[in-house]
């Protein structure tokens, strides 16, 4: 019973991923256009760090490092949109309930 609600909110969550991804795709290639070198330093530096964690600190290096990631991807304008999108999905989701 508990599983199946569950099973229904994360097949409502990766449907709301997947729109996103959709949307951030067809988006996507104008911002780039505007920001390619910011884009490629921060791939860069999210691999980097994330390669580094890895190799210096096993799983929690790794974890560390996805983390960091995660952050310089916040700092930048586009990354921000998207998370506030995502929380503003979760708050939709919230209040289907």
């Amino acid at each position: 019973r508990i599983y199946s609600g569950v099973h229904k909110r994360e097949a409502r969550m990766t449907q709301a991923w997947k729109e996103l991804a959709i949307y951030e795709a067809q988006k996507a290639p104008t911002y780039i256009k505007n920001h390619p070198v910011l884009i490629a330093i921060i791939v860069v530096l999210n691999i980097l760090s994330i390669l580094i964690g890895y190799f210096t600190g096993g799983s929690d290096g790794l974890r560390i490092g996805i983390i960091l990631a995660i952050i310089l991807w916040w700092l930048t304008p586009y990354g921000r949109e998207t998370i506030v999108r995502v929380k503003s999905l979760d708050n939709k989701d919230k209040n289907r309930n």
